[in-house]
């Protein structure tokens, strides 16, 4: 619980700590400490010199606690987590399956989304997890979990319980043959097979002690299952008799995919991949150095529909693929950057081209060239790529983000709520900006020169006609008649007439594309680095700091507060580190921030200000800097994500949100949290009754009561804000029940837990005393 000294931003005493927030989509938390970088002696000497001894930062630390710097979901994610399975029913309709008794079904090639959150129909134990599917037609199926097999006759609208006697065990693979007879495999050896569609089941004693991974049917009767270390079975009468084979290493193999009756590859944990050619009674193993890169992350499918096309995936966004039966593998390429590993669970493919792939946090992936490359699926909103995020200067409560595939959100409520507009107008648009000409009227950009325009509050959209068809990266309105849009290949936008007409201006030769604009009035104004004191009849490039190297920027952002006030973000290369940097730009000065040390491998995508003072600077990595002082310094704020920000909104000084990818948005606020600790509420869904014992040394045991069934979520945080414990608790039955929570590994302290539904958190304090 003592203060980390390692952390810039730390050091900087305040008068109150702030608050983020997530606004939407479930993200994963994740360490940054690669990007804290330890100050020299001789800064904590001078920090100390300035404020007395460190001390004195430790009480204002300690009195600062009150205001939480803490970040926490405001709209519950349209997923239930992790998505284990998939199978593509048809070259449209794909159904996965994941935690918490989740069920998907995917139609027009992912346009459109059903979501069935706890289908298990014994409510106290829908927060269990499925991990397989198997599907007969697009009606009749089986899904199997936790100690549970369930089956739907009606596309997985409704589902029944099918009897089993081992419910204390973990079913890992399930195979329909036909609508009566179904085989399933599980931990300590289990393969049971029904022949009455599920009524009663009989089970294989095949003596092996070891957990069975996976099921698979090849053609016809031949059918394989693979299992802990390194057993491969393989019936040729559809199950009704098996032959036990095995690898040479005991690697545990997840699954095995064969392409006839002899030809298949196999794939396993720490990258193990294996070739046969005479039905898995010899293998052949690859040796990854050939290839020109190692893979040692789990794998955990693989699946072929062509001759010698094999595509397997794994943990922390493992994608490989083969054309030549396995001799030789190449890497998948995703189509965004992630700072943090997305495993990958089960993969299913249509043909050798087509196929999807399933993995954590309701990831689902689509590749159309036979795994070269991947995109996401975006579910409404999540895993959209949110490139924009806009709130009216001074207005808290209103906002708009912009993403990809037309991903259009709204909020009245300051991002409590996020409603997805169904527009045909923007529909399948990538929109990679959006701004405010007033209260109510809004724009948008995107690819091919579009610009649409809201009047309503973005609830409908009217597209603008514009002079080019290149791609449109950034728009700015100064009033409500005049704004600026700019894109790639030097295009450079002007409206006077509210958006109705767009007249090109002419930016110069560098650079090639312009990713921003930002005016403060009709004459002044930045595009990237870019400088005009005319409107933009004439342009030149703004001076940089000494102690930059030769070669910036190489990407850059800006932000126009008054004609003698900018900030210009981009990153610096001085032939040994890629660094990000701020320039802020006041008077004749020039405040650096940004160094190869402090800001190593950083690129900053957004900035804005609410005020002269007040703004945010957000990046990759989940880098957010903020600053009081009209940016002359800035200061790190924590955040629990590594994920890449593309956009930020300051409507109001200490008020923030965030954008970018997999649909994530965040807000930030100088509300206190601790301020509805046990507090009640008449329209109250839930509340915590208790925490016993309190103080605790290991568990501590939470009483809630719900008024109705819901998805509960728990986090504990440390009182200056960092989240130490989490547990998606899933579906939970209404009434008043305990959930124990373990805190045997955490210091003394107090802590703040919060419970958190699909419309409201609570918390209360937890006291812990070793």
């Amino acid at each position: 619980m003592g203060i980390n000294l390692n952390h810039p931003h730390r050091l900087k005493p305040a008068a109150t700590l702030q608050e983020w927030q997530f606004c939407n989509g479930r993200v994963t938390f994740g360490c940054r400490d690669s990007f804290y970088r330890a100050f020299p002696c001789c800064i904590i000497l001078a920090y100390m010199k300035q404020f007395g001894i460190v001390l004195f930062f430790v009480l204002i630390a300690a009195t600062a606690s009150a205001q939480l710097n803490v970040w926490r979901s405001q709209n519950p994610p349209t997923v239930a987590g992790n998505l284990k399975a998939v199978q593509m029913i048809s070259q449209y309709t794909t159904y996965v399956v994941g935690e918490a008794t989740t069920f998907i079904a995917v139609s027009d090639s992912g346009r459109r989304w059903a979501i069935h959150f706890g289908i298990n129909p014994d409510q106290y134990k829908r927060y269990l997890n499925l991990n397989a599917l198997s599907f007969i037609d697009s009606t009749t199926g089986m899904t199997v979990g936790v100690g549970l097999v369930l089956k739907t006759s009606d596309a997985g609208n409704t589902w029944e319980s099918l009897p089993i006697t081992k419910t204390q065990l973990t079913y890992n693979g399930v195979l329909m043959i036909s609508e009566k007879i179904a085989i399933v495999v599980g931990n300590a050896g289990l393969l049971m097979k029904t022949v009455d569609g599920g009524k009663t089941w009989a089970e294989f004693p095949l003596e092996l002690g070891i957990d069975l991974k996976s099921i698979k049917k090849v053609r016809d009767n031949f059918i394989t299952v693979t299992g802990e270390e390194g057993y491969l079975l393989t019936s040729v009468d559809s199950g009704a008799h098996w032959i036990k084979k095995k690898f040479h290493y005991d690697n545990t193999v997840n699954s095995v995919a064969f392409e006839n009756e002899k030809k298949a590859v196999a794939v396993g944990e720490g990258g193990y991949v294996v070739t046969t050619t005479d039905q898995g009674d010899s293998w052949t193993p690859i040796a990854w150095d050939t290839m020109g890169f190692i893979v040692s992350n789990k794998l955990n499918s693989v699946d072929t529909k062509a001759p010698g096309y094999y595509v397997a995936v794994g943990n922390y966004q493992t994608l490989v693929y083969t054309s030549d039966g396995g001799a030789h593998w190449k890497k998948g390429d995703l189509d965004i950057f992630l700072t943090t590993g997305l495993d990958l669970n089960g993969i299913w493919m249509w043909d050798k081209n087509y196929g999807y792939a399933v993995g954590n946090i309701g990831s689902l992936l689509r590749t159309t060239d036979g795994g070269a490359h991947w995109d996401f699926i975006p579910q409404d909103p999540l895993f959209a790529r949110m490139y924009g995020i806009a709130f009216p200067k001074g207005d808290t409560s209103n906002g708009i983000a912009v993403g990809t595939a037309g991903t259009v959100l709204i909020t009245s409520d300051g991002g409590t709520h996020w409603n997805t507009v169904s527009s045909t107008t923007i529909r399948d648009s990538n929109l990679y900006c959006v701004t405010f000409a007033d209260s109510n009227t809004a724009y948008a950009c995107g690819e091919w020169g579009k610009i649409y325009k809201s009047t309503d509050f973005g609830n409908t959209w009217n597209i603008q006609h514009t002079p080019t068809t290149h791609d449109l990266h950034s728009i700015s309105f100064i009033n409500a008649d005049t704004g600026w849009a700019t894109g790639d290949r030097n295009t450079l936008l002007k409206t006077t007439t509210a958006g109705a007409s767009w007249v090109p201006f002419t930016l110069g030769k560098d650079p090639d594309s312009v990713t921003n604009v930002s005016f403060c009035d009709k004459m002044n104004g930045l595009v990237s680095l870019n400088h005009t004191t005319d409107g933009g009849i004439s342009w030149k490039i703004i001076k940089k700091h000494d102690s930059l190297p030769e070669h910036w920027p190489y990407f850059e952002k800006s932000k126009m507060i008054s004609p003698s006030h900018y900030i210009v973000t981009a990153s610096a290369d001085n032939t040994i580190r890629i660094y990000g940097t701020i320039s802020t730009y006041i008077g004749d000065s020039i405040y650096l921030f940004g160094d190869p040390i402090t800001t190593y491998f950083i690129r900053f995508t957004s900035v804005d200000f609410a005020d002269e003072l007040h703004g945010t600077v957000v990046g990759t990595n989940g880098i957010i800097y903020q600053t009081d002082d009209g940016g002359r310094s800035w200061h790190l704020e924590y955040c629990p994500t590594n994920l890449q920000f593309e956009a930020v909104s300051t409507p109001q000084a200490y008020v923030t949100s965030a954008s970018g990818i997999r649909g994530i948005i965040l807000r930030r606020s100088n509300t206190d949290p601790l301020a509805s600790v046990s507090e009640a509420s008449t329209n109250s869904t839930f509340e915590i009754i208790s925490a016993y014992p309190n103080p605790a040394r290991d568990v501590t045991k939470i009483v809630i009561r719900l008024s109705r069934m819901m998805p509960l979520e728990i986090r504990l945080y440390t009182e200056l804000g960092a989240e130490v414990l989490t547990d998606n608790l899933g579906m939970m039955p209404d009434g008043e029940f305990e959930v124990p929570l373990e805190v045997s590994s955490l210091s003394s302290g107090t802590y703040i837990l919060e419970i958190r539904s699909s419309q409201e958190a609570k918390h209360f304090k937890v006291k812990i005393v070793k």
